[in-house]
C-alpha cells in the first residue's frame, strides 16, 4: 500500500460550493445535483489549482484537510477532487445514526442517503433531521439496502458506511483519495490493518475476515486484509455492473466481480469502535457470523467459476 495516498489538502476558498456548513443540502436530489453542477464548473474554471498531495503524518492522522494555512507545505498535483454521496443502510439505529451523520465531513461528502430497511424506531426521522435524503426500502437486505442509495446516488464517488458508528466517518477522506489521485476504481477500508478498540469486533467475526480475505486474494489475486462495509467505489462504474446478491454476500460480490473486471482495487487502513447504539445483524453471535462467513465463502466461490 502507498502511505502516499493517504491525504491531501483542499483549497478551502476555492471550493467553497462544496464546503457545506449546514446541515440542509441534501434534503432534496435537486439541491445535491444543483451543488454537483456548482462543483463541476469550479474545478473546471480553477484546473489544477484546486488540491495538492501531501505526504501522510507519522501518526497516519492526515487524510483530507481544508486549512488553509497548511496549504503552503506542498505544491499543487491537479488532483481532482471528486464530488462524493455517502450511502448509509440502517435499520433501527436511531440511536446512533445521528453521531454517524454529524461527523461526516462535509466539505467532502455534498450528498448523504440514508436508507431505512423498514425500522421501527425513529430511525428516518433522525437522518431527515440532519440533512440527509431518506430512501425507504421496505423488503429486507443489507444488499439491497445497498444498492436502493447508489441507484439513487449522484456523486462521482459512493461511500458505504454503516449507522452504527463502528467506523469512523471522519476516515471518509482515507478512502477518496486513491480514487481523486487516479489510483484506485474501489478503495475498501481495512479495520484489521488500522486499529480496533477492545471489544469492537468479536474474535469470530476477525477469523471469518481474514479467512475470506485470504481465499480473495489466492483466488483473484487481489491481496487484501478485510471485508469490511466501508468503502468507496466510482459510481458509474457501480452502476454498471450487475450484483445479485441482495444480503450480506452484496460487498464481496462487489469486490470479486471488480476483480475479475480488472478494476483497480486499494485498501486503506481505517478504525474500529465499538457500536454507539443498537444491536448487531450479524456479528454479535457466533452462530450469526458463522453463517456470514459461509454465505460470503459462497460468493468468493461461486463467482470464481463464472
Amino acid at each position: 500500500m502507498n502511505s502516499q495516498w493517504h491525504g491531501f489538502l483542499l483549497r478551502r476558498g476555492r471550493l467553497t460550493t462544496i464546503d457545506l456548513e449546514g446541515r440542509a443540502m441534501t434534503t432534496t436530489r435537486t439541491s445535491a445535483l444543483s451543488r454537483l453542477d456548482q462543483y463541476r464548473r469550479q474545478v473546471a474554471a480553477n484546473g489544477a489549482a484546486l488540491p495538492a498531495v501531501v505526504p501522510v503524518q507519522p501518526d497516519g492522522a492526515v487524510d483530507f484537510i481544508s486549512h488553509g494555512e497548511r496549504l503552503g507545505a506542498a505544491p499543487s498535483k491537479g488532483v481532482h477532487v471528486p464530488f462524493a454521496t455517502s450511502v448509509i443502510p440502517a435499520l433501527n439505529e436511531a440511536t446512533s445514526l445521528g453521531l454517524v451523520l454529524e461527523a461526516i465531513p462535509r466539505d467532502l461528502v455534498g450528498e448523504i442517503i440514508v436508507v431505512d430497511g423498514g425500522s421501527l424506531d425513529d430511525t428516518a426521522g433522525v437522518a431527515t433531521a440532519h440533512g440527509a435524503t431518506v430512501v425507504h426500502e421496505p423488503r429486507r437486505g443489507y444488499g439491497r439496502a445497498c444498492a436502493a442509495g447508489a441507484d439513487l446516488a449522484l456523486g462521482e464517488v459512493v461511500v458505504f458506511l454503516d449507522a452504527d458508528g463502528a467506523v469512523d466517518p471522519v476516515e471518509i477522506g482515507r478512502l477518496l483519495a486513491p480514487i481523486a489521485c487516479g489510483s484506485a476504481d474501489l478503495v475498501l477500508g481495512s479495520r484489521l490493518a488500522g486499529t480496533i478498540a477492545q471489544g469492537a469486533m468479536p474474535w469470530h467475526q476477525r477469523i471469518g475476515n481474514r479467512l475470506c480475505a485470504r481465499l480473495i486474494g489466492l483466488i483473484y489475486g487481489v491481496p487484501l486484509t478485510d471485508l469490511g462495509p466501508f468503502r468507496a467505489v466510482r459510481r458509474k462504474r457501480l452502476q454498471a455492473m450487475s450484483l445479485e446478491n441482495m444480503t450480506y454476500g452484496w460487498p464481496t460480490e462487489m469486490i470479486v466481480k471488480a476483480a475479475r473486471a480488472g478494476w483497480r482495487i486499494a485498501e486503506v487502513p481505517v478504525s474500529c469502535r465499538r457500536r454507539l447504539g443498537g444491536h448487531s445483524k450479524i456479528s454479535g453471535t457466533i452462530r450469526g457470523s458463522t453463517l456470514a462467513t459461509c454465505h460470503i465463502l459462497s460468493t468468493i466461490v461461486r463467482h470464481a467459476r463464472g
